[in-house]
């Protein structure tokens, strides 16, 4: 844009002398040749109602419009619609002398139906007496410049969408400890908005207890080392006192020179894993203690009935006249005895467990 302004300033002077005395066409041909030679960029000169006057031929290359296609026609004849209101403002702010130059930036439709963008600097060419005679346009085609800036902001956009929908707390530090960033959800923890922590020190937000100066050493450690520090199932006391789990990560971002410039804390919440965990830990110290009961104080009198039914049976001494009762006490035994080794396979299993845990 710095060139742009210095061809228009080289060409002002000379410009506004033969639109104010109606030149003819050999100092069009002569600010032709040396406009072509001198820049790439889009050089057009209009009348004061928007006119093309003189247009250089490299405009076939960008619009796949001829010189002869575009002189008498304005430029509103070929930008989008949708910016042409406001390309409208810049020309009316212009005419009325509120500035002497803009920059507006605009899309512009080609012959073949395309749509380039566009960056002009249109400045109010003016007599020597101060009457205002036309316009110099300098513009240049940044379609590529622009699409890649629009897919970069639009990453942008997706990036922070994701993030300020996340449920991980993130926030960003400065080697200071200043917050440069906080999305909603680590806000919220602490009851408040992202804007009442960003550009607040961390010393001043956080509690004092040993563990929060103990996430400050590791801030500090990733700044100086650019490690990355993971520390898993931290527990934290919330606005409400209660405790929740979070598995926490130190990230350092780093820039061009190879140094720390922020420090990314990122903390998942794993509260309702740690306490399933829990509930299942102690559901199953339930289930081993009644695995005790049942394999060690039920198979005692169970043995004990055994043995007792084996006694009668040995002392019977009239079997022919007891074969009744015999038969009983007989299926009796066979169910203890099932009874027994169902207990002996609740003494393993509880085994098992036991060893399990010793792992």
């Amino acid at each position: 844009m710095y060139q742009q302004k210095k061809l228009v300033e080289s060409v002002m002077e000379n410009l506004a002398f033969a639109l104010h005395m109606k030149a003819d066409d050999t100092f069009f041909e002569r600010l032709y040749s040396t406009l072509i030679n001198s820049v790439l960029d889009i050089i057009t000169v209009h009348s004061l109602d928007a006119k093309y006057l003189f247009i250089t031929p490299n405009s076939l290359q960008h619009f796949g419009y001829t010189q002869e296609e575009m002189i008498g026609k304005t430029p509103f004849d070929f930008i989008a619609p949708a910016d042409a209101p406001r390309v409208y403002q810049v020309y009316q702010k212009l005419l009325k002398g509120e500035q002497d130059s803009l920059t507006v930036s605009f899309q512009h439709q080609t012959k073949q139906g395309e749509t380039r963008v566009i960056e002009s600097l249109a400045t109010i060419v003016k007599a020597p007496n101060g009457e205002k005679t036309g316009f110099l346009i300098s513009s240049r085609d940044i379609t590529e410049v622009w699409t890649k800036d629009q897919i970069i902001k639009d990453n942008e956009e997706r990036y922070r969408s994701l993030v300020d929908n996340t449920d991980t707390l993130i926030t960003t530090f400065d080697k200071h400890l200043n917050y440069l960033f906080v999305n909603p959800r680590a806000a919220a923890f602490w009851g408040l908005q992202p804007t009442d922590l960003i550009g607040k020190n961390w010393r001043q937000m956080a509690p004092t207890d040993e563990k929060f100066q103990e996430y400050e050493q590791h801030i500090t450690h990733v700044f100086s080392t650019r490690e990355k520090v993971v520390l898993h199932e931290v527990t934290v006391l919330a606005q409400d006192t209660k405790p929740r789990w979070f598995t926490m990560s130190f990230v350092p971002i780093v820039g061009d020179d190879n140094t720390v410039k922020q420090v990314m804390v990122s903390a998942t919440e794993i509260t309702n894993s740690v306490l399933d965990r829990e509930k299942i830990q102690l559901q199953t110290s339930e289930l081993k203690e009644i695995a005790f009961i049942q394999s060690h104080m039920v198979r005692s009198p169970l043995a004990n009935i055994q043995g007792l039914l084996q006694l009668i049976q040995d002392t019977c001494t009239d079997k022919e006249t007891n074969k009744e009762q015999i038969e009983m006490l007989q299926l009796v035994q066979h169910e203890a005895k099932k009874l027994d080794k169902l207990l002996l396979d609740i003494v393993q299993k509880s085994y098992q467990l036991r060893q399990a845990d010793n792992l």
